[in-house]
């Protein structure tokens, strides 16, 4: 592959893992930050965070938070892609 192509590739599985990895956490922060900032929202969540402290390390989990961001396949992949990239530099 020449070096653009396997750029744009690595580019794309990159993108597509980090959708995987991120997107539920971002959801999630969005929907906190939302019920933050109305105190009609706020005062009942956190009253209830406060009788079922629990709560908080389940809805992390819903988010993504309890599972690490890291995938060995995807770590390898990427290897095999930055060796390619250092053959093509010392051809």
């Amino acid at each position: 592959m020449s070096d653009p192509v396997w750029q744009r590739e690595l580019a794309r599985i990159y993108e597509a893992q980090w959708r995987h990895a991120f997107a539920a956490r971002l959801r999630l922060a969005a929907l906190f930050a939302h019920v933050a900032m109305r105190p009609v929202l706020a005062k009942p969540v956190l009253a209830l965070m406060l009788r079922w402290p629990a709560l908080l390390t389940l809805v992390a989990g819903w988010g993504g938070k309890t599972r690490c961001a890291a995938d060995p396949g995807a770590i390898a992949i990427q290897n095999e892609f930055c060796d390619h990239a250092i053959r093509q530099q010392g051809a």
